[in-house]
Order: structure tokens, then sequence, then C-alpha cells
């Protein structure tokens, strides 16, 4: 398991989540600390929770998206929906 974030607090699926998400693992430490730090933000809360509008939720995103370089369209989505709770 990585030492970086708050990464080894998760629960395992959004671990899973996170280290499939493409060029991830070619992150340095600094990198992955940003990244995990805005997953964590970006997608690890539902927007209704207190504290996440769809706004500010939207804009981590995007964030994250250009930090990465990732194309949203290579982001594992359908682990991340059943890390959500959406399919089950």
């Amino acid at each position: 398991m990585r030492d970086y974030g708050d990464f080894e607090d998760w629960p395992e699926d959004w671990q899973d989540v996170f280290d499939d998400i493409p060029g991830v693992a070619e992150f340095r430490d600094y990198e992955l600390d940003i990244a995990a730090d805005l997953f964590e933000q970006a997608f690890m809360h539902h927007s209704s929770e207190r504290g996440y509008d769809s706004d500010a939720v939207m804009a981590a995103r995007d964030e994250f998206f250009e930090f990465t370089g990732l194309p949203d369209s290579m982001f594992p989505w359908d682990e991340w929906r059943e890390a959500m709770g959406y399919d089950e």
C-alpha cells in the first residue's frame, strides 16, 4: 500500500479506484499527494454532504483532470459508481 495523503485511511474500494486511474502509478510522491487530495474532494463525496455543493465537486473534478492530464473518458467511472453505491 502506498503512503501518501490519507490514502491508507480510505476504504479499500476507494483505494482500488484511485490505483486504477491511468498514469497515477507514474506520479512522484508529491504529485500523488496532490492527486489524492483532489480525488478525495472531487470523487469521494456526494454533493449533498455537508460542505460539498455540486459546483464545488465539479470544480474539484475539473482541477483533478487538469492536474492529472487525464481525459475524463479514461477515468474508471464504473468502479467509481460502484464505490459511491450507485450500482448496488
